[in-house]
């Protein structure tokens, strides 16, 4: 039993050597920072939310990542870019006083006339699938 310990012990040495410098590795590229900011993460979900939140998660986890799997599509963020820049640099100034004769004049610019159209098929589209969701639903 002696011999065999003599044996193991240079053996054992070499293991907890290697373990710790893993350990010190791991440390170094902040892996124990961010185990300690994910458990935060953790709980703060379960300080926050109900087991009934939670369930309903759960519930729909699948149609929650369909949804930002679309969000991610490079044609949809740029869409969101710009549409994120676009109201950074918004400078709308909208007075009381605004008349129907200024509302009809702006009809006249084909800027407005775009908008307005986007904004009407956009309002028809999300009528059309509010609507076919109901039927499967």
């Amino acid at each position: 039993m002696s011999d065999l310990y003599q044996d193991l012990r240079p053996l054992g040495k070499h293991i907890f050597d290697e373990i710790l410098e893993t350990l010190d590795d791991l440390d170094k590229k902040g892996y124990f920072d961010f185990m300690r900011e994910s458990a935060k993460i953790v709980d703060t979900i379960v300080t926050s939310f109900t087991v009934e939140d939670v369930r309903l998660l759960r519930e729909n986890i699948a149609s929650i990542l369909l949804t930002l799997k679309s969000m991610t599509q490079p044609e949809m963020l740029k869409t969101m870019n710009n549409a994120l820049d676009f109201f950074k640099k918004m400078d709308i100034e909208v007075t009381e006083k605004t008349s129907y004769i200024q509302l009809f004049k702006e009809l006249r610019n084909p800027g407005v006339k775009q908008g307005l159209f986007f904004m009407l098929e956009f309002v028809k589209n999300m009528a059309k699938n509010g609507n076919h969701n109901d039927e499967t639903s």
